[in-house]
């Protein structure tokens, strides 16, 4: 019982030296990713006006080695969606509702419509007046953003998951969903490998050099 005991203290010890040889701040030119004790890690890239940013966690998966994942996926966003029979001839309402946001970006956005993986067209409503198919079994939603309104951001577009539709015979639908203006400047990250040798981060999905610890 002893010795088990002596195997489990051991092998946190080395966890927790592994984690605190790992965790820090990193920096190279225009970048940064911050591993945090709390296991959760920020990167943000800028320069001048253009920047991109991540947030998510992290974990480690070998001696100075770890795995980083985003908090969530700016193609695939969380919707709540409300399904009504609205009595509407012929035609069905897609209503979006983005929460989160400032008047003035809301303003810029445009919606175009997927309905069973097909488009049905880009509008800047945010209400959007359409034939459904009979069949309707799926809807999606791409979100873009006027980039007079929105400097320089990395990506024109973000998209809502695909929501499953629960009955045939609704014919009106309120997209709820949650958006920011960081969502345009968001790098999806999936499970990217790090390395730490000593004070330098190897990330090879970005590349030389590597990035230094700020000590």
């Amino acid at each position: 019982m002893r010795f088990y005991a002596v195997i489990l203290l051991f092998s946190a010890f080395v966890f927790s030296c592994s984690k605190k040889s790992v965790e820090g701040l990193y920096q190279r030119k225009f970048e940064t990713i911050d591993l945090k004790s709390n296991f959760t890690f920020s990167y943000v890239y800028r320069i001048e006006w253009v920047k991109k940013k991540s947030e998510g966690r992290w974990k480690n998966v070998g001696k100075n080695e770890v795995v980083i994942s985003s908090q969530y996926d700016v193609d695939s966003l969380p919707v709540k969606v409300i399904e009504r029979d609205g009595n509407i001839e012929g035609e069905s309402i897609f209503k979006m509702i983005p929460e989160g946001i400032d008047s003035s970006l809301r303003k810029g956005l445009q919606y175009e419509l997927f309905l069973n993986g097909q488009s049905y067209g880009r509008q800047k409503q945010g209400e959007i007046k359409v034939r459904k198919p009979s069949d309707l079994a799926s809807v999606k939603i791409r979100i873009y953003v006027d980039k007079n309104i929105l400097p320089f951001p990395p990506r024109d577009s973000v998209s809502t998951e695909t929501y499953r539709v629960q009955s045939t015979q609704s014919n009106s639908f309120e997209v709820h969903l949650t958006l920011n203006a960081d969502m345009f400047y968001y790098e999806n990250i999936s499970n990217d490998t790090l390395k730490v040798k000593g004070k330098k981060l190897y990330w090879a999905s970005k590349g030389n050099p590597p990035y230094k610890k700020n000590n």
